[in-house]
């Protein structure tokens, strides 16, 4: 059974590629759901935080698909990169519609939160290609991954702005293999003839403190999330639960990470079920034991 605040962002999103962006309120999202308008606000402060909501959505699923890949040991070399391209490619084509409404609707681009928040995602994304680049082509590609990261990214890009914005209907696989190809080149020219690379760690925020800045952004929008679904907690436990949350908050947004209390403090939401999948994921991020 999905949960109320999935409904929601579902709904919400149908009636944003229906009437676009603007033309959608909370009311029209709360009658197309069959819920009380209250609902809606008690998990969304605005239209908008839905828009961020399903952008976020958009963004967990990308990392844990490429999670999954590093996981599989079946995928190795060029068929890791063919299958993580093609991936990238069918989710443009599943997102279309909404990317659409997007670009078509500007109301969403003067919130600094979602601005701040695409950016961080940009950031996200380069910190995984570059894994997964190193994973394909080894230790050899360290001087250039952030060279070939923006040239697999740029491919990527553009490709998948013919998927959304032109519909374009291309092959998949034949685009996964071109661009594959593509970068094997690219890959082997560089560790052959090595050239200056015109991006490093300092000029790219994927340093250590840019890590550690968005480790912390991760959870704290995992600690909304949790927030977000205390209507779903009994009356009884949902004060305890908030004041774990709040523990919680405290020690992510401290200077230091005092990973036994955090531990302890995951393991404390362990009886709500409907933060189950959230507090593993946060475990997860600060790869401590789930107990």
């Amino acid at each position: 059974m999905i949960d109320k605040r999935s409904l929601i962002m579902a709904t919400a999103k149908k009636l944003f590629i229906a009437q676009g962006i603007r033309g959608t309120t909370i009311a029209g999202i709360a009658e197309q759901a069959g819920i009380a308008k209250g609902s809606v606000y008690s998990y969304f402060d605005s239209k908008l935080s839905i828009v961020k909501g399903l952008l976020n959505e958009a963004d967990e699923l990308s990392r844990e698909q490429v999670d999954d890949l590093l996981g599989d040991p079946t995928l190795q070399g060029g068929s890791l990169m063919r299958t993580h391209i093609k991936q990238q490619l069918e989710q443009a084509k599943i997102e279309r519609a909404f990317q659409q409404a997007l670009m078509n609707d500007d109301s969403w681009a003067v919130d600094q939160d979602i601005l701040n928040f695409i950016q961080n995602s940009r950031v996200n994304y380069a910190k995984l290609q570059k894994t997964i680049l190193l994973r394909v082509f080894g230790d050899e590609l360290s001087p250039w991954v952030l060279d070939v990261s923006t040239i697999l990214n740029g491919l990527l890009q553009e490709f998948s702005i013919y998927i959304m914005m032109d519909n374009a209907e291309f092959s998949h696989d034949h685009c996964a293999d071109f661009i594959n190809f593509s970068l094997v080149q690219v890959a082997n020219g560089l560790i052959k003839t090595k050239p200056i690379p015109v991006l490093n760690e300092v000029d790219f925020p994927l340093n250590e403190q840019e890590q550690s800045r968005l480790k912390r952004q991760r959870a704290e929008n995992l600690l909304e999330k949790m927030r977000q679904a205390l209507p779903e907690i009994d009356q009884k436990n949902r004060a305890l639960a908030h004041e774990t949350l709040e523990m919680l908050n405290e020690q992510i947004t401290s200077e230091t990470d005092n990973l036994t209390l955090l531990r302890a403090l995951i393991a404390n939401l362990r009886p709500y079920d409907e933060l189950k999948t959230l507090r593993a994921k946060l475990a997860d991020i600060y790869d401590v034991e789930l107990i």
